[in-house]
């Protein structure tokens, strides 16, 4: 209930008094959410899941104020962020010895983020920073609710938005007429695409958004065409992550009819990433029941999956590999990196490094890569904060029992190759509330050799 209130009330303030009333809402909730476990998850999952669909019904309101709907996108982040904080101000568990990479790691962006904001826009920098700590932010969030939150309360509170997201995804594929008129879409892509967005009305919007299934390019291109189906974060890509992570949380909870309902969600998106995140680990189980590969299942099905993208790159010339490419060899020619803003789908510079001109330049600038971007714009720094994030997770997953273990560690294998192709992979629709649930559920003692012992 409080995460529903403050997002209504966050979205309301910001059409009747700004974008700065509609974050002292946020930290206003945030602080009286501190020291009760459920709610400050609550309101981190339903900032993450709910944001966009907010601001999209009150998108009639903004179309004059491009500059406060441009930031009130990131109240996501804000509410991760301010909850983290808290977290460092007020309780010296976060501030271990375990943990002090995470303030090197987060100081060491800002200082990059202020070297590529001197080199390109602050703007862009900022975009950046925030893609970058959200890795960080999200693993310690989740370690510190891991063992306050209650399992019982855990299974019913992601049933409850599984269950909420499903019902909405219904009836925007059986009513879209209605439902985008609800939720008003098409004013929220016009704010969103200003200058390329030129339709005024939901039945062309319906219409125009028609697209191969799974969005296959060159000769794998099917010619069967589905509708883009945007969900409760009004983006496609996102939305699927959501529904992904969703799914993977009601198998684990063996929740079977909302596991399949998330499953047939995700083929109706057609969002390539988020449906491998789903199934990979899914797949893992059953391998693991057999017997075979208990230690090494989760490698090779990412490691398969990461030849198999590179190859359908390579053959059909996409962009999201050669960014990846292109972000590698920056380690080799400039190992300390351009800075935040420099490169990049959130870049506010003019980049001509798109599909095929992105392989006739080479591709100097990486685009459509978390990773690719990320080795650009940090260099060599990058690959402290990786390892950190990995050996975190990694240890947390260390006492489960191997078909537990393979699952979770499957599930963050395919998130980290995601990245590795696609920029959203680390937004935190994406990896921010992925590595949030997953951890979460390190927390519960089914699936241990031995039960957790909570942090005092």
């Amino acid at each position: 209930m409080l995460g529903a209130g403050t997002i209504a009330t966050f979205a309301a303030a910001t059409v009747l008094f700004g974008v700065g009333a509609g974050f002292g809402v946020l930290a206003a909730a945030v602080f009286f959410a501190y020291g009760k476990p459920l709610p400050t998850l609550g309101l981190i999952v339903f900032a993450i899941i709910f944001q966009n669909l907010s601001l999209s019904i009150f998108a009639p309101a903004l179309l004059e104020r491009a500059g406060d709907f441009s930031l009130a996108q990131g109240a996501n982040y804000i509410v991760m962020a301010l909850v983290f904080m808290m977290l460092m101000v007020a309780s010296m568990q976060i501030l271990k010895k375990d943990n002090m990479l995470f303030v090197g790691g987060v100081l060491i962006v800002a200082v990059y983020a202020a070297y590529g904001g001197a080199r390109s826009d602050f703007v862009s920098a900022a975009s950046y920073f925030r893609l970058f700590t959200v890795p960080l932010i999200s693993v310690c969030l989740g370690f510190y609710l891991r063992d306050r939150v209650n399992g019982e309360d855990l299974r019913r509170f992601l049933m409850v938005f599984t269950i909420i997201v499903l019902s909405l995804l219904l009836v925007e594929v059986l009513a879209p007429a209605i439902y985008h008129s609800f939720a008003g879409t098409v004013d929220f892509q016009a704010l969103k695409r200003p200058g390329s967005f030129s339709i005024d009305d939901v039945e062309s919007f319906i219409v125009g958004s028609q697209r191969s299934l799974f969005n296959l390019t060159g000769a794998f291109r099917l010619d069967i065409f589905v509708p883009n189906i945007y969900g409760p974060s009004v983006h496609p890509i996102s939305t699927a992550y959501i529904v992904a992570t969703l799914g993977l949380s009601m198998f684990y909870f063996r929740r079977y009819v909302l596991t399949a309902g998330c499953f047939v969600a995700l083929i109706l998106i057609s969002a390539k990433g988020p449906l491998v995140l789903f199934a990979a680990p899914v797949a893992t189980v059953y391998l693991v029941r057999l017997g075979l590969f208990r230690r090494t299942a989760p490698y090779l099905f990412g490691l398969s999956y990461a030849a198999v993208v590179i190859a359908y790159g390579l053959y059909s010339s996409d962009v999201h590999v050669y960014g990846l490419i292109a972000g590698l060899q920056s380690l080799l020619t400039t190992p300390w990196g351009h800075g935040l803003g420099l490169g990049g789908n959130l870049s506010g510079e003019v980049l001509a490094v798109k599909n095929a001109q992105a392989i006739a330049s080479g591709a100097a600038r990486p685009v459509e890569s978390a990773i690719g971007v990320m080795a650009y714009q940090l260099g060599i720094v990058c690959l402290p904060l990786c390892y950190w994030v990995w050996k975190r997770y990694t240890k947390a997953v260390e006492p489960f029992r191997p078909i537990y273990r393979a699952f979770l560690t499957s599930a963050f294998v395919v998130m980290i190759v995601n990245a590795a192709f696609q920029e959203e992979a680390f937004s935190p629709a994406a990896f921010g509330l992925g590595a949030l649930v997953l951890l979460l559920l390190t927390g519960l003692d089914r699936g241990r050799k031995q039960a957790l012992v909570p942090t005092p």
